[in-house]
């Protein structure tokens, strides 16, 4: 019987201050990477935590890229357990609640757990 590890693609997790400034979340996230979907001029900012393994967060990914929003997102699995723990405080401090995903947030203000299409959609009406 053979088995098998499977190889983890490592990227460099850290983001320059601008990219962390441009993203719109304090400093204390400026090590981490996030990507960007490109979509239409919004007056909100979106940040969206996620896992990879989660369907509730390609569901939110489909959501937000469907109604053409910008946003910016990292997949909370893919990387190095100091970077967790920072999102973790980051998230607990800020909005003193536990992380659970999809975790949206809004503004830097508000935030919203889990997927349910009726209360995305009422959020981006407001």
């Amino acid at each position: 019987m053979f088995l098998f590890k499977k190889r983890k693609k490592i990227r460099p997790p850290e983001a320059t201050s601008r990219e962390t400034a441009e993203v719109g979340l304090p400093e204390e996230l400026s090590k981490i990477k996030f990507s960007k979907n490109e979509g239409s001029s919004s007056q909100k900012q979106f940040v969206l935590f996620g896992l990879t393994t989660c369907g509730f967060c390609r569901k939110a990914v489909s959501f937000l890229t469907e109604h053409n929003v910008p946003f910016y997102y990292i997949y909370v699995d893919k990387i190095p357990l100091e970077q967790k723990k920072i999102i973790r405080e980051y998230v607990s401090n800020t909005f003193n609640t536990a992380i659970a995903y999809p975790f949206l947030v809004v503004n830097n203000k508000q935030w919203i757990s889990g997927f349910l299409r009726i209360e995305w959609e009422e959020m981006l009406k407001k």
